[in-house]
């Protein structure tokens, strides 16, 4: 089972996903949580503004498209949370830190 990521906003104010997600060209059904890319791969970008967090995760690996959304995301507060399975306690850190990390796999 690949890892699901969590990003809980916390305090910050909950990020427009589904604009997002358009103008990076996913296409995203607010009622499923599904997206997928212009080149067919999916994952679920479950959004939940009332508690603060989104969960992405995808039956296969989670697409480069769901970490590019991730990118795109402002919220100076926010944490993320990595687990590898449903049993996993996981790692948590900095959105900052992760997008830090994100942009240092690129190069």
């Amino acid at each position: 089972m690949p890892p699901t990521i969590t990003v809980d906003f916390g305090k910050s104010p909950f990020p427009a996903l589904a604009i997002i997600a358009q103008d990076l060209g996913i296409e995203y059904d607010d009622d499923t949580g599904s997206a997928t890319t212009s080149d067919g791969q999916e994952f679920i970008m479950d959004c939940y503004p009332k508690a603060g967090y989104v969960r992405f995760d995808s039956p296969d690996e989670i697409p480069d498209s769901a970490f590019t959304v991730i990118l795109a995301i402002g919220a100076a507060d926010a944490r993320v949370l990595i687990q590898e399975d449903e049993y996993d306690e996981g790692v948590s850190l900095s959105l900052i830190d992760f997008q830090e990390a994100l942009m240092e796999d690129d190069e």
